[in-house]
């Protein structure tokens, strides 16, 4: 069949005025000449479509070829996409651990200054006391007031009660 096809192309090319010169008979040629007549249309079609496939096949390989390339690039970003989220994620890590120790500290210094509201909340009311009784005395009169201890200092003993007379 190739020899055959070969044999066929090879007169197909040659024009049909050297198939006179050629050995053989006339209707040899004439029979040659009706068989690549039939045979050729075909040859050339099944040609043009061997052809057009190996195309289909060429811009398949370039296809699968850029995929490839895009492919490789795409899982290139990605890991540098990852490595980068795990640093941010340590990052982030490092700072919500001193954050935390921040607050810790913070916490502590915010109870410490509560507890030292409520001392001065405490000499607050003692002082407020401290002042109520001494206008309470100083409304007294005079001949049955006691020594007045000093109001800024905090009283540690009861007022005794002095007879008025």
């Amino acid at each position: 069949m190739v020899r055959l096809i070969a044999a066929l192309q090879s007169m197909a090319r040659r024009p049909a005025v050297l198939g006179l010169i050629q050995p053989g008979s006339t209707e040899d040629m004439v029979h040659v000449r009706a068989v690549l007549g039939t045979t050729m249309p075909v040859v050339e079609r099944r040609t043009a479509e061997v052809r057009a496939e190996l195309a289909r096949v060429q811009q398949l390989r370039a296809n699968a070829g850029t995929a490839v390339k895009s492919l490789r690039d795409g899982r290139a970003r990605l890991e540098a996409e990852r490595i980068g989220l795990v640093r941010l994620e340590a990052e982030h890590r490092a700072r919500s651990q001193e954050l935390g120790r921040s607050a810790l500290v913070e916490s502590d210094r915010a109870l410490a200054l509560g507890e030292r509201a409520r001392e001065i909340v405490d000499q607050m009311e003692t002082q407020g006391e401290a002042e109520q009784i001494q206008g309470a005395l100083l409304a007294l009169p005079a001949r049955c007031r006691a020594p007045m201890p000093n109001p800024r200092r905090r009283l540690r003993s009861g007022w005794r009660p002095i007879a008025c007379r």
